[in-house]
């Protein structure tokens, strides 16, 4: 398996015993953030340390550095 294919995003959950629809998917190359999007998770697209910690500390999952 490999991304963007979804087999990957339901094994992930399964293994990790997690629901997408609670969970952040972070991910440099945006066609795999908008696979696990489809797929009802949470994603950010990481361009920089920095604008993925503000949009974590946007969802209130980080407090701002």
């Amino acid at each position: 398996m490999v991304k963007p294919e979804p087999a990957i995003f339901h094994e992930a959950a399964r293994h990790f015993g997690i629901s997408p629809r609670e969970s952040v998917f972070i991910d440099d190359f945006a066609l795999n953030v908008k696979a696990a999007r489809a797929l009802g998770w949470d994603g950010i697209h990481f361009l920089s340390g920095a604008q993925c910690e503000a949009d974590l500390a946007a969802r209130g999952l980080l407090q701002p550095g």
